[in-house]
């Protein structure tokens, strides 16, 4: 299961799973992890602040409704337009911003760091098709 990436005002925390309770504002974040418990929503569970910008996988989690942020498929999820279009600085666009933070494998992979490596399985995977057309 990987863990929650939420980018809170100014600090950066991984929580596990989900986000139950949050208080404060809730800026280009996302889930990809299962949501069990017993209060929950697909990011977040109860929210007293501001969610823009975030997004949860609805067949991941399995819940195609939450208290904030909006539901997309897997496949919109492993999609860099998806947050784009939400104003997600990425490595190699600069119409929202230039500090790169996010970057991803297109159609693979949910969103990283730009300091982040892509999984192991994937990496290899990647490896394998490269080498297939040398």
């Amino acid at each position: 299961m990987r863990a929650v990436l939420l980018t809170l005002v100014t600090c950066l925390f991984v929580l596990p799973a989900q986000a139950k309770y949050s208080g404060g504002s809730i800026i280009t974040s996302y889930s990809s992890g299962s949501v069990s418990g017993t209060v929950y929503g697909g990011l977040v569970g109860w929210n007293g602040g501001p969610i823009t910008s975030s997004f949860w996988d609805i067949q991941t989690s399995g819940w195609t409704t939450g208290t904030g942020g909006t539901g997309k498929t897997t496949a919109e999820m492993q999609m860099a337009q998806t947050f784009l279009d939400a104003g997600w600085d990425f490595v190699d666009e600069v119409a929202n911003g230039t500090e790169d933070i996010w970057w991803i494998l297109e159609g693979k992979d949910y969103p990283r760091l730009w300091w982040e490596a892509a999984p192991a399985d994937i990496r290899s995977s990647n490896l394998e098709a490269r080498n297939k057309h040398e």
